[in-house]
């Protein structure tokens, strides 16, 4: 493979780039899928962050946003539900999709690791297989805690791609395909490093 080819081929882990594979329905599909997989654990989070009483939440990373819509149906009358994502093409799906749900309801592009709003900003923030996907998961937490109010609720879901167990004769080889799949994501270990990160972050808004 040429050098030119290899720099031509998007990689599909970084989800900002959805909109620069050449059929960007067709992944979005796939996350679809991939989401519902999470359908307990999500159901959990949901219940314990209480949106029932919050009067603006955030969901990072929304894809699609299924989670915005449902927290927005849970909260009070006159609630504002937010999504943020970094792919430009989830964002348009996003507001195709939940485009009846009203002004209270809206969908912005950005960064997790540079968040469009102020200090504050929400009553409940929600992340789902974020920080697996972001080079520093530190700055990421720092920011989600930075918006939310003092007193609000983080929740978030999080996938540890080390603590995946495959069976095979050859023990080194299966060393090597386990180390290599959990090291091709930007932070394979995220899910088992959130207890430390979010005490750090406590500490630097506290």
């Amino acid at each position: 493979m040429s050098a030119e080819t290899e720099h031509s081929v998007t990689d599909v882990s970084h989800f900002g780039v959805v909109h620069q594979v050449p059929d960007p329905g067709a992944m979005i599909e796939l996350f679809d899928r991939l989401k519902r997989l999470l359908h307990r654990p999500k159901a959990i989070l949901l219940e314990r962050l209480s949106v029932e009483n919050a009067r603006s939440v955030l969901d990072v990373r929304c894809g699609t946003g299924e989670d915005v819509a449902e927290m927005a149906r849970r909260m009070p009358p006159g609630g504002e539900a937010a999504g943020l994502d970094a792919s430009e093409a989830m964002i348009a799906e996003a507001r195709r999709r939940h485009s009846g749900l009203g002004a209270g309801v809206t969908f912005r592009h950005g960064d997790v690791l540079s968040l469009p709003y102020p200090d504050q900003a929400f009553d409940v923030c929600r992340a789902e297989t974020v920080l697996v996907h972001v080079p520093d998961p530190g700055q990421a937490v720092a920011e989600i805690a930075r918006v939310t109010r003092h007193g609000g609720r983080v929740g978030a879901l999080e996938i540890d791609e080390g603590s995946f167990v495959l069976d095979h004769p050859d023990q080194q080889m299966t060393r090597t395909i386990l180390g290599a799949y959990s090291d091709s994501m930007a932070c394979g270990w995220a899910g088992r490093q959130l207890p430390r990160l979010f005490r750090q972050a406590d500490r630097r808004v506290g």
